[in-house]
């Protein structure tokens, strides 16, 4: 089960993240010598990072709690709403808290492993998926900056890209996490789900992100996996001096999913280890 499987249980009707899932065997120290990394590509990073308050400003931030309301399309005419808080710490810890009816649902990445909290107390253990590329989608920004200073990111810029937008000017690149590991006897390397990012040209604020597959940034349409994840990021304000989107919305292809209103954001609030490893109720 997926991250956004659980947003959706919670009532945040998302979609399928692709998940990238690391075999048994121990991993191995991963080498950067053929992974690519585009002078074009690190200077588009650097300018988001200087127009949204600066890279020290922004990796000055250990964690951050969005607090709005989260919709989602039931039908033509009804849409669903909850109340939503959403909490990061690093790059590999989520937390997303759902007021439900009949009380509130939590839901937790802490490193890669998924769990949930129902409202009757039940901690449920609930698999796997690629931390890094789950909370990019939320904080973008911190994703950016780990990039420009771990050389196993490939920082790219494509050089054919399907623009569904064109009306925008836009700059883009693409991010993807390359590590190595042994399976048996063999050493191979292994890609993370890519990520592309698109610009505002005027602004250099990133507009969206559109979730590629492993192989090589092929496209979901071309693996024959169905249309892109995008997630659009909007009414950008000043937070504590990073400017942040209080809009982000979630499609799948041309059709919305959902849509998150961020009316308050808080920068490092002290969050715990322990406030990502649900306790079970006693």
């Amino acid at each position: 089960m997926s991250i956004a499987h659980l947003l959706a249980s919670c009532g945040i009707s998302s979609i399928l993240l692709t998940s990238f899932l690391l075999g048994s065997s121990p991993a191995i120290a991963q080498s950067t010598s053929n992974i690519e990394r585009s002078p074009e590509a690190i200077t588009l990073m650097q300018r988001v990072l200087t127009a949204s308050g600066g890279g020290a400003s922004i990796e000055a931030i250990h964690d951050l709690v969005a607090i709005g309301t989260a919709s989602a399309p039931m039908n033509s005419e009804e849409t669903a709403e909850n109340a939503v808080t959403i909490s990061l710490r690093g790059l590999d810890q989520l937390r997303v808290d759902s007021t439900q009816p009949t009380g509130v649902r939590s839901i937790f990445n802490n490193r890669g492993s998924l769990s949930s909290k129902e409202v009757n107390g039940t901690v449920l253990r609930l698999g796997s998926e690629d931390t890094v590329s789950t909370t990019s989608h939320f904080f973008p920004l911190e994703h950016l900056a780990a990039a420009l200073r771990d050389s196993s990111y490939s920082v790219t810029v494509p050089e054919s890209v399907s623009d569904e937008e064109s009306g925008h000017n836009l700059y883009h690149f693409r991010l993807q996490r390359v590590t190595s590991e042994v399976v048996g006897s063999v050493h191979r390397m292994v890609s993370s789900v890519a990520l592309d990012y698109y610009v505002d040209a005027t602004t250099d604020c990133i507009l969206r992100i559109q979730n590629l597959h492993s192989d090589r940034g092929r496209t979901p349409i071309d693996n024959g996996r169905g249309p892109y994840e995008i997630y659009r990021f909007s009414n950008y304000r000043l937070d504590d001096g990073i400017l942040l989107p209080h809009k982000l919305s979630v499609s799948l292809g041309k059709q919305l999913i959902s849509t998150i209103e961020i009316n308050e954001y808080k920068q490092n609030t002290g969050l715990a280890e322990s406030d990502f490893a649900p306790a079970q109720k006693q």
